[in-house]
């Protein structure tokens, strides 16, 4: 947007932030038709927002325009857009390859079909190989060895599609290199019945190498021998070799360079939720997801739930000074939904510079933080009823989370419900602030509402993707580079030094706070 159309957005702004949302309802009598969406899977309830139809269809217009339909294009077609890293963005033909939305990636679309074969084909003979030995299971425990969007998306997915798993192994993810969480992810585990999945686009992620050459100790002290140890191993990568660990994995899968690891559980990286829930299930979600690929570059702002997410994120962001969201699914297969989003959007849309090198004036995209359901409701949501800080929330709940405990299911809806509600209205009419100041709740806080008609693969891929290009639209509007990461790559670098002035108890040139604190490090263990 330009400069001139962001400042008559914030014009409005200070005259919509006089508004009281449940007003809107009165003065604007479509309200609900107007401001929600409703798919075979997914509907979304935005009319909770402060936002008036006049001033929604001023943002739409705003983008509909030839700079975001241009851009959207040039990803599909498989331009380089992530120009800092000069890497075209194609996750989303991991799942659309079979359909015809671009004629310019056919080399990539044939490389991922020989991938998921690939993954077809492993995904068989490790079950077939435990069903050749039902009663002594080959592999009992798979121990999934990766940091950021290498475990987020699979952890994820595996734990929400629980009702779908098939002969389900014992599966625990090894994360930080932490001797504490190492200890206790292992400590129970048969070594000689344990499959261990490295997942690493590089394979040289510190966290992930330290990891596997502990296990690689691990499989040692449990009797088994260093040359038998790759029987035990797959890899997920694009780089084709473990030798810094002395390791001879039995399988290798990869995944193209232009898979960003956030973006990266539809590709190879999806092994686990693979061998949890079956590839046929596999595929499902892959459908789901291809269906909003579908949506998000062809239906029009209106009917399109990324853009439209993304435009109230500009808006409450941008326009209305709303620096943070909260996401909140009510329903506990999701519960790891807001830690995936945080990778996803924080890690994507966090930044201060615009595209073309500029500072961005104002707020960017906002912080991405949240919790489950109800027991949120006795930790956080006191802040988000009563601090000065109006915070947007996105609910997100499932119809069909049990029909086996009805009370339990209706409990969670209602919560969900009544939380939305409360957080609009407040509680003027009931309280007195004069008499009661301290029970006040002034409301207009401004929410969506996710409801999800059946938590299965299909509606899962798409409720992914939904933010995945929701994220990717929010970051036009703010002219972002949503396929970098920097701020994370120098993170990584000064912690190389560290390590090293550890490791040789010489501390190197840092700030006085930094050196006080690494000396205090050498001192303490005996370094």
């Amino acid at each position: 947007m330009t400069k001139i159309e962001i400042k008559q957005l914030l014009e409005i702004a200070e005259e919509e932030k006089q508004n009281n949302i449940i007003d809107l309802f009165g003065t604007e009598p479509n309200r609900i038709d107007n401001f929600s969406i409703d798919s075979k899977e997914i509907y979304l309830d935005y009319s909770k927002n402060q936002l008036t139809f006049n001033t929604y269809n001023k943002l739409i217009s705003l983008c509909d325009d030839s700079y975001f339909k241009n851009s959207i294009r040039k990803m599909y077609d498989g331009e380089k857009i992530n120009h800092t890293e000069n890497r075209k963005v194609l996750h989303y033909l991991l799942r659309s390859h079979e359909k015809q939305l671009s004629a310019h990636v056919e080399t990539e679309k044939r490389l991922i079909k020989k991938q998921l074969a690939q993954m077809s084909d492993l995904v068989s003979e490790i079950r077939s190989r435990n069903a050749l030995n039902r009663d002594r299971k080959l592999f009992s425990n798979i121990l999934v060895i990766g940091i950021g969007g290498s475990h987020l998306g699979p952890e994820l997915v595996s734990e929400a599609l629980l009702d779908y798993h098939v002969e389900p192994f014992n599966m625990k993810f090894l994360v930080n290199a932490d001797p504490t969480e190492f200890r206790t992810t292992i400590e129970k585990l048969n070594a000689k019945k344990t499959l261990v999945i490295v997942i690493s686009k590089s394979m040289a992620t510190d966290e992930t190498i330290l990891n596997l050459k502990a296990i690689k100790e691990w499989f040692m002290s449990q009797g088994i021998k260093n040359i038998d140890i790759g029987n035990h191993v797959i890899t997920v990568s694009n780089n084709k070799t473990l030798d810094s660990v002395g390791i001879k994995p039995f399988k290798m899968l990869s995944f193209g360079d232009w898979v960003g690891g956030r973006y990266s559980l539809w590709s190879s990286v999806g092994l686990p939720i693979a061998l949890q829930i079956g590839f046929d299930n596999f595929i499902k979600l892959l459908d789901g997801a291809a269906n909003i690929d579908q949506i998000f570059l062809n239906n029009d702002i209106k009917n399109n739930i990324p853009k439209i997410l993304a435009l109230i994120a500009f808006w409450n962001s941008r326009c209305l000074g709303k620096s943070s969201y909260a996401v909140m699914p009510y329903d506990a297969r999701l519960k790891l939904l807001p830690q995936y989003l945080q990778q996803l959007e924080m890690e994507s849309n966090g930044k201060s510079i615009n595209s073309d090198g500029q500072d961005i004036l104002g707020n960017s995209a906002p912080l991405t933080w949240g919790g489950i359901g109800t027991s949120s409701q006795h930790a956080v949501f006191q802040f988000l009823h009563q601090s000065t800080h109006k915070i947007p929330v996105d609910f997100i709940v499932a119809m069909d989370s049990s029909t086996a405990y009805p009370d339990l299911q209706r409990n969670q809806i209602a919560n969900c419900i009544a939380q939305s509600e409360a957080l609009m209205i407040g509680n003027k009419k009931r309280v007195n602030k004069m008499k009661e100041p301290h029970k006040f709740l002034s409301g207009n806080v401004p929410s969506n509402t996710i409801i999800i008609k059946k938590l299965d693969p299909f509606s899962l891929g798409s409720l992914l993707a939904i933010y995945e290009h929701k994220t990717f639209f929010l970051s036009l509007l703010f002219s972002i580079n949503a396929f970098d990461q920097w701020g994370v790559e120098d993170g990584k670098l000064l912690a190389k030094r560290i390590t090293s002035d550890i490791k040789n108890k010489k501390i190197s040139p840092h700030d006085p706070s930094t050196e006080k604190l690494i000396s205090m490090f050498i001192k303490s263990n005996g370094q």
